[in-house]
């Protein structure tokens, strides 16, 4: 019997275990990732703030990002684009139904968004990160 600590010592999140099996999932997780999908809020002082959301596998920020349109709150690494589209091009859905990306890189870096309208969790967040003053 291996149990939960055996998926996870595999590299797999455990999503249902018990001793004579289980169904586990694997993919990249990623911490603090937060993606801006398009849309603005407006608060209750008529401020307009971007519509966040937090992203917390690798394979769903590539999805939001290509499919969805989805941009990244901060900047990302050329590394990070590089491995969605691994991701993207191991996606066992998307080739079943035809869908095939090019050979070289396809996932351009993505423009910043706008940061005046961020929300003021993730300025404090960014401005933490950066060593800059608010």
């Amino acid at each position: 019997m291996y149990g939960a600590a055996g998926f996870t010592r595999k590299g797999y999140v455990p999503l249902a275990v018990n001793e004579y099996g289980g169904i586990g999932w694997q993919g990249e997780t990623l911490e603090d990732f937060w993606m801006w999908n398009g849309q603005y809020i407006e608060t209750g002082d008529g401020e307009k703030l971007l519509q966040t959301v937090k992203v917390t596998e690798l394979k769903e920020a590539a999805m939001r990002y290509w499919r969805d349109g989805w941009l990244p709150v901060r900047p990302v690494s050329e590394d990070l684009l590089r491995r969605m589209e691994d991701v993207l091009r191991r996606h066992r859905g998307l080739r079943l139904v035809g869908v095939s990306f090019p050979e070289g890189s396809f996932l351009k870096t993505p423009e910043p968004v706008p940061e005046e309208h961020l929300p003021p969790e993730l300025t404090a967040k960014a401005a933490e990160e950066f060593g800059r003053e608010e």
